[in-house]
C-alpha cells in the first residue's frame, strides 16, 4: 500500500477518536480580550451577536485590570443615560 494512502487512512482513524472541537459562534454579546504586541497593553471588545463591535476598553497594564473593567461594564446596567 502507498504510504500516502496509509497516511490518509491513519488521519481518518484518528479524526474519528479524537474529532476536532469547533467552537459555536456566540448567539447573544460576547467580550473579546487581547494584550497588545505594539504597547504590551490589555484591551476588550464588546461584540454582537452579528461580531459588529459595540464598544472598545481603554488600555490596561494588566489582564486583571481589563477583565475587572469588563465586570464593572457587566454590573452597570442600571446606569442612567445623561444627555450632555
Amino acid at each position: 500500500m502507498d504510504i500516502r494512502k496509509k497516511r490518509g487512512i491513519l488521519q481518518l482513524v484518528w479524526e474519528f477518536i479524537h474529532p476536532a472541537v469547533t467552537p459555536q459562534p456566540p448567539k447573544n454579546m460576547y467580550y473579546t480580550v487581547w494584550k497588545s504586541t505594539a504597547n504590551g497593553n490589555w484591551y476588550w471588545n464588546l461584540k454582537a451577536a452579528n461580531h459588529e463591535k459595540i464598544a472598545t476598553s481603554e488600555g490596561y497594564v494588566t489582564k486583571q485590570g481589563a477583565l475587572h473593567s469588563i465586570e464593572l461594564v457587566k454590573g452597570s446596567n442600571n446606569a442612567p443615560v445623561i444627555e450632555i
